[in-house]
């Protein structure tokens, strides 16, 4: 399990898998995107603690955009 919770590639794939490859928004298929709900801010996709699965959620690029936009907005606050 260590792997899926620190490692960027293997949290991803376990992360759509989980989600059944669907949008956890809109239930869409795809195409899907792997979103950091507490942001890394910068820190990189190297083997970290952020990338454990319940800081992970499978979003439709639309959906996806708009968090990240909002999650953008915060931080700047």
């Amino acid at each position: 399990m260590w792997k899926v919770n620190h490692l960027w590639a293997s949290a991803r794939s376990h992360a759509l898998l989980l989600a059944k490859y669907r949008c956890v928004e809109c239930g869409v298929k795809g195409p899907l995107e792997v979103n950091h709900i507490r942001p890394l801010r910068g820190e990189g996709y190297g083997p970290s603690c952020r990338h454990h699965q319940d800081n992970l959620t499978v979003l439709c690029v639309p959906h996806h955009l708009e968090v990240t936009l909002e999650q953008k907005r915060t931080w700047e606050a």
